[in-house]
Parts: C-alpha cells; structure tokens; sequence
C-alpha cells in the first residue's frame, strides 16, 4: 500500500487527537491551499517535460511512420517507458540519481511491514487496508521529511503532522481526499544505509475483499507505479505456498530491465522444511516463466532477517545502490533508440535507390514499347516514394533535434 491513503477500512488512525490538521478546520484549509498552491518558475520546466513527452511519446512515431522499423512495438514500448521514468526524475530531483526498487505484490502479501524492516524505521503503516494510494518515494536524507508532488508538479514541503493527516481521518473530517492532486510524495529518512536507492511503496495488484471491478483498478495502478521501476522486489505470503500464476504474469507484463528478487515473506509462520520446499519449488516454476530472477529467498519483516542462511537482500540492496542506472544513463537509452530508427531511414532510402536504379537499367535495355510504359510508372512511383521518404527524414532529424535540445535543457 501507499505511505499515505485516501480511504482505509475498520482502522481508525490514532492521530486525530493530537494533529492540528484535523483538530483545526482553519488548519486543514490552510493545508489544502497549501498543497493546490501554484508557483509560475515551475511552470516553464513543466511545459519542457511536456513538450519532451509529446515529442518522444506521439510525433517521433508520426514521423518515423514511413519507415519498416525491426522490432518496432519493443523500441516505442521502451522509449514511452524510458520517456515516463525522465519524466518523473525531472519532477522529483530526488529521484535523479536514484536507481528506484519497486516493492510489488499482492495485497496482503507484507509489503509495509518488509519496508519498515528494510528501513529498520517503523515509519509506514502495517495495520491500514488501503482502497486509495499515493505512490510514494522513500529515500535517504538528513532529516525526517516529506515533499509532496502535486498533480501541477510543484513541489511542497510538508512537516510530519501534516503528511500523517493525509489520511482517512482527513477525508472522514473534511470530506475531501488528496490523491485526486497529489501525485506522489516523497519520504526523507535517516539511518538508511543505501544512498543511491529510492524504495517505491506500491498498492496491491489485488484486493482479498473487492469484486472485479476494484482489483482492475488496483493491478492498473499498481502497473502504472510499477512499469517504470529500475529494480523489482516482488513480495509472496509464504502462507500461499508455491508462486501462483497471477503473481507471474504481473511480473512479466512489467517488462523489468534488471534480475527480479521473488521474496516469500512471513517465513517466520513456516517450518525450515516447509520454507525450503516452497523457495525450491518456485525456482522450479520460475524457470520457464521468462522472467530474469536475481534469486528466490525467505524473508520475516515481523523478524527482520532472511531464512535459510543466505543473505542475497544485502547482495541485491547493495548492487541496486552501485548501479549506473542514471539520468545520464536513461538520455544515453532514449538517444541510442532514436538513432537506431534514424539508422533505418538511410537503409530504406538505400533500399529505394538500388531499387530505382534497377528499374532504370531495365527500361533502358527493354525493346518493347508496353513493357518500357509499364517500367516508367513503376519508376516514377520509386521518386515519389524517395522524396516522401526525403521529406519524413527531415521531419523526423527535426523532431531528433528537439528532443536532443530539450533533453539538454533538463539535465
């Protein structure tokens, strides 16, 4: 689930008492202006960010439309990808030179508690049933705060009382909640060990207590948080026994660069038999699935340690932390796709010219006159095409240009 929800289920926050936020009314106002608040010096970074994502996102496809592109769907799914992960390291500068590990799983599966061991800081929530949640970002500061990124991108920094009144309480009080214009937030911690890792706290792809239509909307969200994710830790109860199906092809349709950690959590309610059969079963299930699995493992978050005597959480928490996966990086990405594109257009008009040439050797070694008339419409249609394709060239080396010049602005 998310650090802060709008709506949870029979557990009433203990901190209506003591929060000025909810104790006020003027207070909460105040916050709520606070948080729809509107500075214009984020305006002109936001119409960049968008103008990048249009470009990469619609006109680079519109104008690369004349081209038989190799594996076309897999680049323009990486590039979307790609453009969505820069987007969000540019509204959130924490994130930028951050390698981000998504948390993932199952409601119910523990994933709040796995954090808070994780952090070995009880900061997230273990006890809330979410139906609504804000993506939210834990990284390693100085001091204990929040910043929250509203649906305008600005940037808000909020002090703990009122990010704990981001809750159920507020919209119980107030009837007003805040996912509808809040994006994300993002959680300063001390004491955490891995300065170059944002952990992402994601909802439940499923709902133990909701019908259809409720567990689409929260394996969409959950999708959406998810897809662009550097790393992937993906929770199991390990009270579920093997790995089921659903978890895996949640898995798969992420698409995750790097090795994936499958972690069984709850492994404190299991025997060491019972724990190393299930581990040893689901490498057995995983290994026609597709998936790049870093490694199987069992965890406790209630415990806070790893079972069977292996430690690879460290091993994979640390190689998260050294990673190169950068800004710097995800432009080199864009630019590499973009260029392997422009690589197709000088093979395709290569493609029409040998063609042309050959048609024009034909018509003038041809001795019938019918033949010859058929030949010089088929040459013509030949130019038409070159100069069609001279023209999506120059469309597309200035849609190139401007996203080269855009990505130069933000970084």
């Amino acid at each position: 689930m998310g650090l802060w929800d709008e709506e949870e289920i029979d557990v009433e926050p203990q901190i209506e008492e003591t929060n000025k936020y909810l104790e006020d009314p003027n207070k909460g106002i105040e916050l709520i202006s606070k948080l729809l608040s509107y500075d214009k010096k984020y305006n002109s970074k936001r119409k960049t960010i968008k103008k990048l994502d249009y470009l990469l996102d619609r006109k680079l496809l519109e104008t690369s439309g004349k081209v038989n592109i190799s594996n076309e769907l897999e680049l323009y799914e990486k590039l979307i990808n790609l453009s969505d992960k820069l987007n969000e390291q540019n509204k959130m500068q924490l994130l930028k030179d951050k390698s981000v590990i998504g948390i993932g799983g199952k409601f119910s599966a523990g994933k709040s508690k796995f954090i808070n061991a994780l952090l070995n800081n009880d900061i997230l929530p273990e006890d809330q049933t979410p139906t609504t949640s804000i993506a939210t970002y834990i990284v390693r500061g100085l001091n204990e705060d929040v910043r929250a990124y509203t649906y305008n991108d600005q940037d808000i920094p909020l002090d703990m009382q009122a990010a704990q009144a981001l809750t159920h309480a507020f919209y119980k009080k107030y009837g007003l909640g805040f996912s509808q214009f809040i994006n994300n937030l993002v959680v300063n911690v001390t004491g955490f060990p891995y300065s170059k890792v944002a952990l992402l706290d994601t909802p439940g792809y499923s709902k133990s207590d909701s019908g259809m239509k409720r567990s689409v909307s929260d394996a969409e969200k959950a999708y959406t948080q998810l897809k662009t994710v550097d790393f992937l830790i993906w929770l199991v109860d390990i009270e579920n026994g093997v790995i089921q199906q659903p978890d895996i092809d949640f898995i798969r349709t992420l698409k995750i660069r790097n090795p994936v950690l499958i972690v069984f959590n709850k492994a404190d309610k299991k025997t060491d038999s019972a724990i190393n059969d299930i581990v040893q079963s689901s490498k057995e299930v995983l290994k026609s699935t597709g998936i790049n699995v870093y490694d199987v493992i069992a965890f406790s978050a209630l415990e806070g340690k790893e079972y069977c005597g292996t430690n690879k959480l460290t091993s994979f928490m640390v190689e998260a932390d050294e990673a190169t996966n950068r800004n710097e990086d995800i432009e080199k990405q864009i630019n590499d796709i973009i260029n392997t594109i422009s690589h197709e257009f000088v093979v395709e008009r290569k493609r029409m010219i040998e063609n042309r040439n050959k048609i024009g050797n034909i018509i003038f070694r041809s001795e019938d006159v019918m033949e010859i008339q058929t030949l010089v419409k088929l040459y013509t249609e030949v130019i038409s095409s070159i100069d069609e394709i001279d023209n999506c060239t120059r469309a597309f080396e200035a849609t190139k240009k401007g996203i080269g010049n855009l990505l130069m602005s933000i970084s």
